[in-house]
C-alpha cells in the first residue's frame, strides 16, 4: 500500500488516518487517530536514565555491535499506559571502523541503521541516504520504504509491503526522522 505523510498527517488515498502533535518541550511526537485520540508516543531515552533492569535487557545486543550502540540511546514507540511496544538501537556506520580508527575528532560517525523490536519481533530500519530508509525483517526482506519528496514542508512517502497499523507506520516514519537528526551535520 502506498501512504503519505504531509504536514504531520498521515494519508491513503486522500483520507487522514493519522495525526501527529508535537509533545512539549521534547523531539517526541503524540500519534492520535483521525478524532484526536491519542494512541502512541515516541521518545528518545538514554541508558543512564533507566532503571537497572532495562540496561541488563539491552546489554545482549550491545556486545553484537562493533562500536556497541550510541552512547545507549534508544528510540521508543510507547502506548499511552507507558508500555513500550517497539525500541530501536541506533547504530554507526559499519565504514567508519570506529574499533580501528577511533572516534572521529573533528564529526560525529554516521548512522546508518537501527535495530527494530515491535512487539517482540527484530527488525532493521536501513538509512539508505538522506531522507530514504527501508525496513526489513530478519531475512532481509523489505516490509516498508520511506522517501522524503517535500521541498516546502515535509513530506513521505510510504510503500509498505506487509500489513500495519497506520499508527505504527507513522511511529517507524518518525524514528527514522531521529535516525536523520543524528547525522544531521553529516549530510552531503
Amino acid at each position: 500500500m502506498k501512504y503519505i505523510m504531509k504536514a504531520g498527517k498521515l494519508y491513503l488515498d486522500g483520507a487522514v488516518l493519522i495525526q501527529c502533535r508535537n509533545r512539549m518541550i521534547s523531539p517526541g511526537k503524540i500519534i492520535c487517530d483521525k478524532e484526536g485520540r491519542e494512541l502512541l508516543y515516541t521518545e528518545i531515552f538514554q541508558k543512564d536514565r533507566i532503571s537497572t533492569e532495562t540496561v541488563n535487557a539491552w546489554q545482549k545486543d550491545d556486545n553484537n555491535a562493533e562500536y556497541r550502540d550510541i552512547s545507549g540511546r534508544r528510540y521508543l514507540i510507547r502506548e499511552m499506559d507507558g508500555s513500550v511496544c517497539a525500541s530501536a538501537a541506533p547504530f554507526y556506520a559499519a565504514e567508519e571502523k570506529l574499533s580501528e580508527n577511533g572516534f572521529p575528532v573533528c564529526r560525529m560517525p554516521r548512522v546508518d541503521h537501527a535495530v527494530l523490536d515491535i512487539r517482540g519481533k527484530a527488525f532493521v530500519l536501513i538509512r539508505r541516504k538522506w531522507g530514504e530508509y527501508v525496513l526489513q525483517d530478519e531475512k532481509g526482506q523489505v516490509l516498508m520504504q520511506i522517501r522524503y519528496t517535500g521541498v516546502i514542508g515535509q513530506q513521505y512517502e510510504i510503500e509498505t509491503f506487509a500489513a500495519w497499523e497506520p499508527e505504527m507506520i507513522a511511529g517507524i516514519v518518525q524514528l527514522g526522522r531521529y535516525m536523520e537528526r543524528e547525522s544531521e551535520f553529516l549530510n552531503i
